[in-house]
This record gives structure tokens, C-alpha cells and sequence, in this order.
């Protein structure tokens, strides 16, 4: 016959509140984790949707839709239709050039120590 070796009794519950704990920890991360995550999607389609309302908003976007659009479907108090689109095109462009101006310096190395030391480019001493 086997000795039966008598064990406190916390030491037989705990495992038992433990793994019953641990188990309602993982549900309870899978069911809060879908309206987190529902979330998450509206605020990315939502930043998608003020970033494209912004584009189409934009000033150099409305000229350029307006050179596009058929001159028979342009409203009559367009205040663009006053102006010729040679200069529309002009102005277009120096404003196409500038923007590009500004990317290009913030894109470089060296727009981001202007004016100031970078720890992240060393210097020779």
C-alpha cells in the first residue's frame, strides 16, 4: 500500500487558484482584445479620411483639379475662370517647385543639424 504523504492544504489549492486565474486573464485578454482592435481600425480610417480630405482641400490640388475639369462643367462663379491658365500654369508651377524645395531640404542630412550639433553625426577631432 502507498504512504500517503499529507500536504497542507494551501499547498494543494494554490495551483488550483493559479491556473483558474491564469485562464481568466487569457479570456479575458482575447475578449478585450477585439474592441481594441475595432478601435485601432476606426482611428486609422479616420486619419486616412482627414489626410485625403486635406489633399483634395489643398490649393495646389484645387488649381490642378480645376486645369483638369472640362470648362463646360466648371460652375460660373468659378474665381479661377477669371484668371487665364497660362497664369494658373505659372502660378502652379513656382508653387509645385517650391514645395519640392522644401521636401528635398527636409529629406537631407543635413536639414537635420542646421543650426545645431547632432549627437548622431560624429565630429573629427
Amino acid at each position: 500500500m502507498p504512504r500517503v504523504v499529507d500536504r497542507p492544504i494551501s499547498t494543494r489549492i494554490e495551483p488550483h487558484i493559479e491556473r483558474c486565474t491564469r485562464g481568466f486573464v487569457v479570456c479575458g485578454s482575447y475578449l478585450l482584445a477585439f474592441p481594441v482592435l475595432a478601435l485601432l481600425m476606426l482611428s486609422y480610417h479616420n486619419s486616412w479620411y482627414m489626410g485625403l480630405d486635406a489633399l483634395i482641400s489643398n490649393g495646389i490640388s484645387q488649381k490642378i483639379f480645376y486645369l483638369l475639369r472640362d470648362r463646360h462643367l466648371t460652375p460660373v462663379g468659378e474665381p479661377l475662370r477669371r484668371v487665364r491658365k497660362s497664369r494658373i500654369i505659372l502660378f502652379l508651377s513656382v508653387e509645385l517647385i517650391g514645395f519640392c524645395a522644401t521636401f528635398a531640404i527636409t529629406q537631407t542630412i543635413g536639414s537635420s543639424s542646421l543650426g545645431t550639433e547632432s549627437s548622431s553625426h560624429p565630429t573629427k577631432h
